[in-house]
Formats: C-alpha cells, structure tokens, sequence
C-alpha cells in the first residue's frame, strides 16, 4: 500500500479481499500472543458474534523495576506491578469478515492513534452483535516507548494522553516512589 499509514485502512483492505466466513483478527503489531488465545478467539467469534478480548499491557520498566533488585522481568507476568488489564481498550478484535462488512468495516477517515478501534466496536454493539469480552491470559501489550502526536484531535490527543498514564505504573508502586521523594525531602530540609 502507498501513503501515509493507517491502521484502519490496511485493515479494511486487508478484509475486503476475504471470504464473508473468514475469520478476523485485528491487531497491533506491539501484542506477543500464544496459541492458546488463537484457540479461544476461533471458539469465542463466529457469525454474529465478536470476541474483543481483555488483554494485560506491561507496566514502563523504570517503575516495574523500581526498588526491585535484580530486576527480571517475564513476559506473562500478571502480578499487580507488571501491567494492568486494559478494559477500556479495543483494539483486539476478532469477528468474521461478513460481519464487519455488516456493520459497516473500519472508518478509514480516522487518522493517526487511536479511536478506530472504539468505532468498530461501537458499530458492533450499536448494530446487533453479540460481544463477547473476558480476561485473555494469552495475550500482552509488550512496553514501548510511544509519545502522542500533538497534532491529534483534541479528542484523540486526549485519549493517547491518558493511555500513556495508565500504562507508566502500578498505584503500589507509584505511591512507594511518591512516599521516597517525599522522606527525600524531609530528610534535606531536616539536614
């Protein structure tokens, strides 16, 4: 494909070529996934019916690894300062191709991070879909560093913001951080 890249379009064009009982996995590029959630996606979307699975997103290391010495970091890790389970993300979407077209596919008008994903999923439930949403153990948002492109739109810019918040560390361990600065201070003004 030519141009400026986006997600939306190169699903959708990836879509239109597909059988209408073909099933879909949509998906970022940044996800590590095991057969297992392949299995669970094949079993849980089918006509009618779209999977938009729950998926941990790991933790900024620099705060995973905060007064963690040594610090090894596993991939699944599922404890509470590892990463945090994305409920309000949708990104990862699984449904059959006719049905996509059904409710009416990717809105390619949308550029740059983000809302593309709560469109389609928006659509899905406005337009009849069953969905279904749980925990998926086999599915991780791998850390990267990312910044938000301030030319966004407002909302989008918005959105992007808050993902990069969510996604810096756990409340445990932040407030550890807060509390050290803080006895960090005290102890200088003491002095």
């Amino acid at each position: 494909m030519n141009g400026t890249f986006s997600r939306a379009h190169a699903l959708q064009t990836l879509a239109a070529g597909l059988e209408e009982s073909s099933q879909l996995v949509l998906m970022d590029v940044d996800l590590v996934l095991t057969h297992h959630f392949l299995k669970r996606a094949a079993a849980n979307a089918g006509p009618g019916r779209a999977y938009f699975p729950v998926y941990l997103a790991q933790y900024h290391p620099d705060t995973v690894c905060y007064r963690v010495s040594p610090c090894t970091r596993h991939l699944f890790d599922f404890s509470r300062d590892a990463g945090t389970w994305r409920h309000f993300s949708y990104g990862v979407a699984v449904l059959m191709a006719g049905d996509l077209r059904r409710v009416g596919g990717l809105d390619t008008s949308i550029r740059g991070w983000g809302k593309e994903d709560v469109d389609l999923y928006t659509k899905c439930v406005s337009r009849g879909l069953d969905i279904f949403r749980a925990l998926d153990p086999g599915l991780l948002h791998v850390h990267h560093q990312r910044s938000c492109d301030p030319a966004l739109a407002a909302d989008q810019l918005s959105m992007c913001k808050s993902s990069l918040a969510a996604l810096y560390g756990s409340v445990h361990r932040l407030s550890q951080m807060v509390m050290d600065i803080e006895a960090k201070l005290n102890r200088t003004v003491d002095s």
